[in-house]
């Protein structure tokens, strides 16, 4: 009697991870080694749906979800939309997620991590991290014109502010632009301790000791500064131009300062200086997240692709391939193939993990929360306010104004970002 027959294999399942990108140097990376993911499992595909920029990006995934169109993956920075996706329920809580698949988020910069949970919950993980605009950035041709010693690690903030009166003195540069509306302004206004809001984001916290130690820092600092009346263009154009000796700015402003050929071989850089008594630094956790959207019917696929790009091995290759800086993992910034390059990434890697993201107000009304400080901060250094107790004083009352409204609306969201 004939063997029957064997019983024809199922066929495998086969998934489509549909990822909504912008336009940048990291979303080109995450597709151009997108075919090694498939590689690593073979009935995955990725649909990458890539239109506009940062400006229009909210308004599109608004658009999309109102459609029920939205793909299984958002990016964004930890910050306002972040958190106001997971208020809104665009996106899914990860932590359970995290645990059913096995995703060790140990090596991840630990204050990049923390940017990505709202209210105790984890709703987004990073690929991308940094400690935000954390180096003090100078000319070294411009410090030996002044004869003035190149600055390093150990520099305080008295330092800086003595080398701007020698430049001052000398008159052949600027030594400093401050930088002194938000968000710019976030890593020095964190290496004093001061805060706009409290922990819950539902009061004021600028007007105190802290707040006023800053203010009464800037004030001596900018005397001697570069000040926005004078300023030509742009402090960085001023920087790559000879005008300006020092400024205060990112990692990847770094990397993009060495392709110019003229500035270049007089390009030096270093931590920003510390604070002289609580030796605190200048940083602010930020970063690229991926988040799962709550339309998702793949989650766990969608959570392998952030797996994959997250490595530590990828975000050696962002960076060595010129694409970003060295991924999310601590590996990954103190990779010999890294510190090869820039050597300073390993202090960098320190600071963004120890840095905490911006607070938030409650009902995520950030844009006019900002706004207030600008506006009230540039009064101040204009002497249009006579005390830094008094500039404070007033930007914590119009902060509790804002705090009392209610919840930002979709509508109000996009406009303000």
């Amino acid at each position: 009697m004939p063997k029957p027959l064997p019983s024809p294999s199922p066929s495998p399942t086969r998934f489509t991870i549909t990822i909504e990108a912008m336009h940048y140097p990291w979303d080109q990376f995450a597709q151009k080694i997108s075919p090694s993911f498939k590689e690593t499992f073979p009935n995955t595909t990725i649909r990458w749906r890539v239109q506009g920029d940062w400006r229009s990006y909210p308004q599109r995934i608004a658009a999309l979800e109102a459609s029920g169109t939205l793909g299984d993956l958002v990016e964004t920075s930890p910050g306002t939309l972040l958190a106001f996706w997971a208020q809104n329920g665009l996106i899914r809580p990860l932590d359970e997620l995290l645990l059913t698949e096995g995703f060790d988020t140990s090596g991840i910069l630990h204050g990049v991590l923390e940017a990505c949970y709202f209210k105790g919950q984890l709703v987004a993980l990073p690929y991308l991290g940094h400690p935000g605009a954390s180096l003090l950035l100078y000319n070294k041709e411009l410090f030996a014109q002044a004869k003035l010693t190149l600055p390093d690690a150990d520099w305080t903030l008295q330092d800086l502010q003595r080398v701007c009166q020698a430049f001052q003195r000398a008159r052949t540069c600027w030594g400093y632009f401050p930088y002194v509306h938000l968000p710019q302004a976030y890593p020095s206004l964190y290496l004093f301790g001061a805060h706009l809001f409290s922990q819950d984001g539902k009061r004021s916290a600028v007007q105190g000791e802290k707040g006023q130690a800053y203010l009464s820092w800037l004030t001596k600092l900018s005397s001697f500064s570069l000040s926005p009346s004078r300023m030509e263009r742009s402090p960085l154009y001023m920087f790559r131009t000879g005008q300006l000796a020092m400024l205060r700015h990112s990692f990847s402003t770094f990397q993009t300062l060495l392709s110019d050929a003229r500035l270049a071989p007089h390009l030096g850089c270093t931590l920003f200086p510390q604070h002289p008594q609580t030796r605190a630094r200048a940083a602010v956790a930020t970063g690229i997240a991926y988040c799962i959207t709550k339309a998702s019917h793949i989650p766990q696929q969608a959570l392998r692709w952030i797996k994959f790009l997250s490595s530590s091995e990828m975000g050696v290759q962002m960076f060595l391939q010129g694409y970003a800086e060295p991924g999310c993992r601590i590996t990954s910034w103190k990779d010999p193939r890294v510190l090869e390059q820039a050597p300073i990434c390993a202090q960098l890697a320190e600071l963004a993990d120890q840095a905490t993201p911006p607070r938030l107000p409650w009902n995520l009304r950030t844009a006019e929360c900002l706004q207030i400080w600008n506006r009230e901060i540039t009064r101040f250094l204009n002497n249009e306010k006579s005390t830094p107790e008094g500039c404070l004083q007033t930007i914590s009352q119009e902060l509790e104004r804002v705090l009392h409204k209610p919840s930002i609306t979709w509508e109000e969201l996009s406009p303000s970002l």
